[in-house]
């Protein structure tokens, strides 16, 4: 009587893994792209923002979108919320965007919905800044060519005892005189200070000594 011949275990292992990674090829390969849709964007719990936005700011006033009904372009709009007012896609836990307006999550979680318009001129009423040619005219151009101009300096960083920790602070080869920026820059801003209130500016400092703006310290963070 022959010897029965054993079974063919490594070819068929060998198929069935074709098989499955085929399988799997044309998955990836053909599944279809996630649709993305306005209703998909953001839920309702991505829009529950806090009461304070930040601790160093007042809460903002929402109602002052209003004046800009029918007023900005979407692209506009789309264009200053991605790269001036939101870091990267923080946005759209706040803003759902449509093609002819746009709901934002206001104070108190309420809708706000801003209508687009079809120009994306600001009118002169809604700038809180001045052009060039809109600034006062002085008649004493040379003595105070700066006169009824009002001016904000904002020296960066802190200085001080914050110094190492805002990581703004260094000192050559461990010794000697110690660097700090936030002393540098008020350094700095008061020189620029006085030199345009020589112009007839007036200036104001929104830092003047090395301390954090705010009252809060890092034992209110814990």
């Amino acid at each position: 009587m022959s010897q029965k011949e054993p079974f063919p275990i490594k070819p068929i292992i060998f198929w069935v893994g074709v098989i499955i990674i085929s399988v799997l090829l044309i998955i990836v390969t053909f599944k279809p792209p996630k649709k993305i849709t306005e209703e998909a964007e953001i839920n309702t719990d991505q829009l529950r923002m806090r009461n304070n936005l930040s601790t160093l700011a007042i809460d903002p006033d929402w109602s002052e979108l209003e004046k800009y009904q029918k007023r900005i372009t979407k692209e506009r709009f789309l264009e200053e919320l991605e790269n001036i007012y939101s870091e990267k896609d923080a946005w759209k836990l706040a803003v759902r965007v449509h093609s002819d307006y746009a709901d934002i999550r206001a104070k108190g979680n309420k809708i706000l919905r801003l209508y687009f318009g079809p120009s994306d001129h600001v009118p002169r009423d809604l700038r809180y800044w001045r052009v060039a040619e809109e600034l006062p005219k002085n008649a004493n151009l040379e003595k105070e060519p700066l006169k009824y101009l009002k001016v904000a300096i904002d020296p960066g960083h802190i200085g001080g005892e914050w110094a190492k920790m805002e990581g703004r602070w260094y000192q050559l080869n461990g010794k000697g005189i110690e660097i700090k920026e936030g002393e540098l820059t008020l350094s700095t801003a008061k020189l620029i200070k006085q030199k345009l209130q020589s112009l007839g500016a007036e200036v104001i400092l929104l830092r003047d000594k090395h301390e954090p703006v705010t009252k809060l310290r890092p034992k209110d963070f814990e």
